[in-house]
């Protein structure tokens, strides 16, 4: 057992249940999935068909917030390929790749009189890229 303490975990399936796993060791993410952000008890459990594997878990202690994990396609900000929201992008194009996982968010002014303002992102850590379609998003955003 460890001290409690603030962390950010997803829901994954250990030993056939449900656990809170730290976001920072849970692999891959998907489209849709929930971050939990709150005090946290972890522990490592042994993990696999044969339990050679050790994996952290966590258990809450206190109220969580919840949040979905954000997705972002690369589009150019003053020419440059940039991280932008989803749910900030005009249009999806079909084929285009979507980047689920852990960003860090801050605020560009863009433009040539730098009158337009634009979120971008910076991965923090790996994320999962599938198509719009793979994703299951084309036709299903509308722009904002």
């Amino acid at each position: 057992m460890s001290a409690i303490r603030t962390m950010i975990c997803v829901l994954r399936e250990v030993n056939g249940l449900d656990q809170y796993v730290p976001a920072s060791e849970a692999g891959f993410f998907v489209v849709g999935e929930t971050l939990y952000t709150g005090s946290f008890e972890s522990f490592l459990v042994k993990a696999g068909p044969s339990k050679s594997h050790s994996r952290l878990i966590c258990e809450p202690r206190g109220p969580l917030a919840t949040r979905e994990i954000p997705s972002c396609v690369l589009r150019p900000v003053d020419g440059i390929p940039q991280y932008v929201p989803v749910n900030e992008t005009p249009a999806l194009v079909p084929g285009e790749m979507v980047y689920t996982g852990l960003f860090e968010f801050f605020t560009v002014r863009t433009g040539p009189s730098e009158s337009h303002v634009r979120r971008i992102g910076r991965p923090l850590g790996r994320f999962t890229r599938r198509t719009v379609e793979e994703a299951g998003l084309l036709g299903a955003i509308e722009a904002v």
